[in-house]
């Protein structure tokens, strides 16, 4: 995949021990020597899946896990349940013996295909921690075609690496609360599991959010699909601003006596390259 399966980036997995992680002199971190898994069928057995991955490497242990992904905030619009991870999608964690074999297995799952469902892989130390999240792995789609859904998003940038959120904001939304993911109950919300919540509010702004498990896979789609296609209509893509720096950018536009243009997403803030990863 675009993002890379060898785990470029920093940042520890989201599930699990942290930075923090106490070791014994020479001891190897276990972030470095986990695999996490996107995209299993939901009924896989541990038991094969530990058959296939000890083909790779010497498998320590496995663990499933919720996936990586932004709290959801429970509105009025939502239903039972609507509170918590964006999707509640679950991941697989294969920890091998040595970082080498790690390596080697996550450029060998990714991609794969398992009982018709692809598979995405990428090496824990490389997956955002969720503080970092939407600062380093979230992406804007501006010029959204009106009638896009958040599948249509979803299967244009998934081929860039895990896509653990996606969120395209209505007009009833504030615009720096677009910019953070939007009033959840307003807007067309799609978690990492694929499962969309159409919401009271249909009509869209002509924008939308897509968040990344790692930095690699945000700056490959940011690469890849900027003038690409959604929907048979193209976008521009960038990296998306926090909600502070775009109220920051907004104040200091105001003061210069410059407006909002009426452009699809103009209102919405893009990070002009750098991003919010800075």
């Amino acid at each position: 995949s675009a993002g890379g399966g060898d785990g470029r980036g920093g940042g520890d997995g989201a599930a699990g021990a942290g930075a923090g992680e106490k070791l014994a002199p020479g001891t190897v971190p276990e972030a470095v020597r986990t695999v996490m898994l996107w995209g299993l069928p939901a009924d896989f057995p541990e038991k094969k899946l530990k058959q296939r991955a000890k083909k790779l490497g010497s498998v320590s242990a496995i663990r499933i896990a919720n996936a990586p992904g932004r709290r959801r905030r429970k509105s009025a619009g939502d239903g039972d349940g609507a509170d918590g991870a964006d999707g509640g999608d679950k991941v697989a964690l294969v920890v091998f013996a040595t970082a080498s074999e790690a390596r080697k297995a996550a450029k060998r799952l990714d991609g794969h295909i398992v009982r018709g469902h692809t598979v995405q892989a990428r090496r824990r130390d490389a997956v955002l921690p969720p503080a970092q999240l939407e600062k380093r792995g979230r992406v804007l789609i501006r010029n959204l075609a009106f009638s896009a859904t958040a599948d249509d998003v979803r299967e244009a940038f998934s081929k860039f690496g895990p896509v653990v959120g996606v969120h395209i904001p209505n007009a009833k939304e504030d615009e720096a609360d677009a910019g953070e993911g939007g009033a959840e109950g307003e807007g067309e919300d799609e978690g990492a599991a694929g499962t969309k919540k159409e919401h009271k509010h249909p009509k869209r702004k002509g924008f939308a959010f897509v968040q990344f498990a790692t930095r690699a896979d945000a700056e490959a789609a940011v690469a890849g699909m900027n003038e690409g296609k959604v929907a048979g209509r193209p976008v521009a893509v960038d990296f998306a601003l926090t909600k502070s720096h775009y109220k920051l950018l907004q104040q200091q536009k105001a003061k210069e006596g410059g407006g909002d243009g009426d452009d699809r997403g103009s209102e919405s803030g893009s990070g002009s390259g750098s991003g919010s990863g800075s």
